[in-house]
């Protein structure tokens, strides 16, 4: 019995350990909810199923827009027009 304790023991010493893939300090953000808040939104256009179209531009900025109802611009020499609004 204490002879395979002691196999055990020097296996033990002998192998060496095993490296786990943790990042290290300098890679892992300080604060991840601080970092992931302060990265901007790619510029984009988008646009949603009740026909609002959502801008965002290399700035950061949100704009939103409504396009007028077919009540407005039906019968009545009106230019397609869309109308700012707020995003949802």
């Amino acid at each position: 019995m204490s002879s395979a304790r002691r196999v055990a023991r020097d296996e033990a010493r002998h192998t060496p350990p095993s490296k786990k893939e943790t990042p290290g300090i300098e890679d892992r953000p300080v604060l991840p909810a601080l970092a992931k808040a302060l990265t901007r939104a790619p510029a984009s256009e988008t646009q949603f199923a009740n026909g609002i179209y959502k801008v965002v531009t290399k700035s950061g900025t949100v704009y939103c827009y409504i396009p007028l109802p077919d009540i407005a611009t039906s019968g009545t020499p009106v230019k397609p027009t869309i109308v700012p609004s707020t995003c949802p």
